[in-house]
């Protein structure tokens, strides 16, 4: 799982322009946090995707709450396996799959690599 979460914040960070997760200049705690205070419902904009009802909401609940404080986030459908990235107004960047744990039968070749040992240099 851990893994997961951070495919989704590192897609998130490559997705991104540089610079976007600086706080403005001559920005404090206290505008931000009003700043955060939600004024009036608001969706998440997905475009054209159709994502499932259960990520619709979560993502909803961030764009109305401001829990993000206008920085970039990741939503992460383990159920199916799909990561959702958002800029700071909600709006879908992008998706993807994303690989999850393991299973049985999840193996990875082990690679031996030789330096020398036990052979002579004259």
């Amino acid at each position: 799982m851990k893994n997961g979460v951070l495919l989704a914040l590192a897609a998130a960070v490559l997705a991104l322009p540089p610079g976007h997760f600086q706080r403005p200049a001559g920005s404090s705690a206290t505008t931000t946090a009003a700043a955060a205070t939600p004024t009036s419902a608001r969706t998440a904009d997905f475009g054209a995707a159709q994502p499932p009802a259960d990520v619709r909401s979560i993502a909803d609940w961030v764009a109305t709450s401001g829990d993000n404080h206008r920085a970039a986030f990741a939503i992460v459908d383990k159920r199916r396996a799909r990561t959702y990235v958002f800029d700071g107004s909600a709006r879908l960047r992008g998706s993807s799959l994303v690989l999850l744990g393991s299973a049985a039968g999840d193996d990875s070749v082990v690679v031996v690599v030789c330096c020398g040992v036990g052979r002579s240099s004259v």
